[in-house]
């Protein structure tokens, strides 16, 4: 599990789409919002995964959680990060 804690308007998180992608779940202020699917044949590296515009500045929290799921398509169970974008 990752844990971000920001303050702004919006939240992207950035992710890597492979072969062996699992699927993991985004989380925001304790609430669960979304399964990330991170299947896809090729490997594509950052990739927007989940986007969040809370429409006012705040502070927030947002989880990316490892469910151990998977795609039928996919070979494994991996959940990979590569980033967040905050904005303000």
């Amino acid at each position: 599990m990752t844990t971000i804690s920001f303050t702004g308007s919006q939240i992207m998180f950035i992710g890597v789409r492979r072969s062996n992608g699992g699927i993991a779940e985004a989380w925001v202020d304790g609430v669960k919002v979304s399964d990330l699917d991170q299947y896809a044949s090729t490997t594509q590296s950052a990739r927007r995964m989940y986007v969040r515009n809370f429409g006012a500045t705040g502070p927030h929290t947002l989880q990316i959680r490892v469910t151990n799921r998977r795609a039928i398509q996919s070979t494994g169970f991996q959940t990979g990060i590569d980033g967040f974008v905050i904005l303000r």
